[in-house]
């Protein structure tokens, strides 16, 4: 098993991997740069416990530890890759305020664990050098999480978090929101391009069904989740997106 990051981060900005804007730089896009922050900071905390759990699977001492960590870490990755995935879909439509709405429920939803990771003590994010001028590149800032999705909140005027969801270990793959990956899908591929997509990830596209491009889309993540396999495709499409950049 290979651990890996989405995202290198030096201590106020981040480098998200695998992301092309044609030359526009992801910090200055049309999009409110508080959430941009708010969803790239979130990004950076999920990504770091993924990448913790992933090393406590390959040092874990015994079967039972090795599946506890395994199913931690898928759970953190599938919530990484799902925010990934909704920052992805502005290299389709980087002026479009359906990604920008969407991106605002991820974070809405995703929020609990990212916080969980922020206030604990467990889980270390490194980091790295990188260069701060790229296209990919996002400034953070040295606020907290927590102070930006307040911020968020008071900005959109969105209902303020209860205090019994402020830590959520509970949630699963099944419970994040797919706008981010039914997004993408529909945006970077045709109907063909879906069915080879399927073909090189061994599903047979005919079991999948529907119509249209976005009926397919739909449809295929349907069965992916009720096939538990949900989290291995965002890993496989993730790469899959990245060597195409």
């Amino acid at each position: 098993m290979e651990c890996s990051h989405l995202i290198k981060y030096n201590g106020t900005n981040l480098e998200i991997s695998g992301l092309s804007f044609q030359g526009v730089s992801l910090g200055k896009l049309a999009i409110e740069q508080k959430l941009l922050q708010t969803v790239s900071h979130a990004l950076m905390l999920i990504d770091g416990a993924q990448y913790h759990f992933c090393q406590a699977v390959k040092n874990a001492p015994d079967e039972e530890s090795k599946k506890k960590y395994y199913d931690l870490m898928m759970q953190d990755k599938v919530r990484s890759q799902d925010i990934w995935m909704g920052l992805a879909a502005l290299t389709i439509s980087p002026d479009s305020k359906e990604v920008e709405e969407s991106l605002i429920k991820m974070i809405l939803q995703n929020h609990n664990r990212a916080l969980q990771v922020e206030q604990g003590q467990e889980i270390h994010i490194s980091k790295e050098q990188i260069e701060v001028d790229t296209p990919n590149t996002v400034e953070i800032g040295s606020t907290s999480l927590n102070q930006k999705i307040m911020d968020l909140e008071k900005s959109h005027k969105l209902s303020p978090r209860s205090n019994e969801s402020q830590v959520n270990t509970e949630t699963g793959a099944k419970q994040i929101t797919n706008s981010g990956l039914l997004l993408l899908l529909t945006r970077k591929f045709s109907k063909e391009g879906l069915k080879t997509l399927c073909f090189q990830y061994d599903i047979d596209y005919d079991e999948i069904g529907g119509n249209t491009k976005e009926e397919m889309a739909r449809e295929l993540i349907r069965y992916l989740k009720e096939r538990d396999k949900l989290g291995d495709f965002y890993s496989y499409l993730t790469d899959y997106l990245a060597r195409r950049v």
